[in-house]
């Protein structure tokens, strides 16, 4: 052990339970009866969690990719010591939960994009050839603010000298500096010729979506948008926190953002593969979501088979009252393939469930039994999981709909989630001790019963 990493034994593992279904949950089907797993494989990590150090005491954790072989990533923000600044911290953990001390040199791959140049990671995803490609944000002195960032490391850990510079890639949205504007990459996916596509948001005190696409070489793809960019203003405060490639090369984004105001909205933008606006999807190329009449962020888009859509995140399931009475929680919603509402998912296209505590849904993945999974947490911020049907019917846990795990004793989030090789379920997140020192952590659950 090198003193990054660490075991912790599980705190609790606790079951929401709910009687009847709640509005916006659809009748039970037959469907929803199938056994839900629900059960941490203690042969992972310890008990089931494996806590990882990244370098410091405010580590943040931002998403999760899984790998063919059962390992991990782990990415975020850290210091690399007490006298740095936080920059791209990834960490691979092993298929047992062990830290993968051979990669990266020691487990764990600080990446900066110059000297005093702060940044995190946000989102990953493994190439064609096990290469990770991350993005996220970094200062850009050139720029003046925040602008996406991305890396490459080759399967071993070290940046990839083929990519970029060094390894490394900075891009300015929006080339006008001044104090403020900020541009993130939320969201990564790579497409079938190898291309890298990033999706998030620009802007300072209302953002756009913001997607760009660069060649394997990491140069940015002329041939999209312009100039290998495209910004989309759908006149409120917009963010783009997802991103999917679908079987024609177009791009999916999810998100947030309003129209008409004055609340967020489940938002999906699709464009073509040239990054214009597909304007027979939806309307004009987006579609919104109101999932009760409050305020809502997507922070997953999965598409299915057939070509439907699941949008996974949080919703205002109650407000117009003081707290406790205003209530977030676990949020998904089914598009068809033209972005339309899927009226045959969860409740007239809606699967919202009141768990009657603050919850919030960050992290989507589809399964291979079919079913959903949307991660975040639950409650007095512990690790959360809930499931549902292809037709976005709640999968019950014993007698609940979702799970919650307390990992340390203080503030939990999930913020990635991904399905292991062995049909298991992989979350990961932020965990906090009751000092409020912040860690990393994976939660691996054995295979739903099927």
């Amino acid at each position: 052990m090198n003193g990054r990493w660490r075991m912790a034994a599980p705190m609790a593992m606790a079951l929401v339970l709910l009687g009847a279904a709640a509005p916006g949950v659809a009748a039970q089907s037959p469907a929803a009866s199938m056994a839900p797993g629900g059960t941490l494989d203690d042969a992972y990590g310890n008990g089931g969690m494996a806590v990882i150090d990244l370098g410091g005491t405010d580590d943040a954790i931002h998403g999760l990719v899984a790998a063919p072989d059962g390992a991990a990533y782990l990415l975020g923000e850290a210091r690399r010591d007490a006298d740095s600044l936080r920059t791209f911290a990834v960490a691979r953990v092993s298929a047992d939960g062990a830290p993968d001390t051979g990669w990266a040199g020691d487990g764990v791959a600080h990446t900066g994009f110059g000297d005093g140049l702060s940044g995190g990671a946000l989102a990953g995803a493994l190439d064609a050839g096990g290469r990770l490609v991350v993005a996220g944000f970094s200062a850009n002195p050139e720029a003046h603010h925040d602008t996406f960032a991305v890396a490459r490391y080759l399967p071993d850990g070290r940046l990839d000298p083929d990519f970029g510079r060094k390894g490394r890639v900075l891009t300015a949205v929006d080339r006008e500096t001044g104090a403020g504007r900020a541009d993130r990459a939320n969201a990564v996916a790579i497409d079938a010729q190898g291309r890298i596509v990033v999706a998030g948001e620009t802007g300072s005190l209302f953002h756009d979506l913001a997607v760009a696409r660069y060649l394997p070489d990491g140069t940015l793809d002329r041939s999209f948008g312009r100039k290998g960019i495209v910004v989309t203003d759908l006149g409120g405060d917009d963010r783009a926190n997802a991103v999917a490639i679908t079987p024609d090369g177009g791009i999916l984004v999810a998100g947030s953002g309003w129209i008409d105001g004055p609340d967020e909205d489940l938002v999906v933008a699709h464009y073509r593969e040239d990054g214009a606006p597909d304007t027979a999807f939806g309307d004009d190329g987006v579609a919104l979501v109101d999932v009760r009449g409050g305020s809502d962020r997507a922070f997953g888009v999965a598409l299915r088979p057939d070509g439907r859509i699941v949008v996974g995140g949080t919703g205002q399931l109650s407000g117009g009252c003081a707290n406790p009475c205003e209530r977030y929680g676990f949020a998904l919603a089914g598009l068809t393939a033209d972005g339309e509402l899927d009226t045959a998912f969860g409740d007239d296209g809606v699967t919202a469930p009141d768990l009657l505590t603050s919850s919030g849904g960050y992290a989507l993945t589809l399964l291979p039994d079919g079913t959903a999974a949307l991660a975040g947490h639950i409650g007095n911020e512990d690790l959360g999981l809930m499931r549902v049907t292809a037709d976005g019917v709640p999968v019950p846990v014993f007698d609940g709909l979702a799970i919650t795990v307390d990992v340390a004793g203080g503030p939990d989030r999930a913020w990635g989630v991904a399905p292991g090789p062995d049909g298991s379920i992989l979350i990961a997140g932020d965990t906090a001790d009751d000092a409020f020192a912040t860690d990393g952590v994976v939660v691996k659950y054995l295979p739903p019963a099927s």
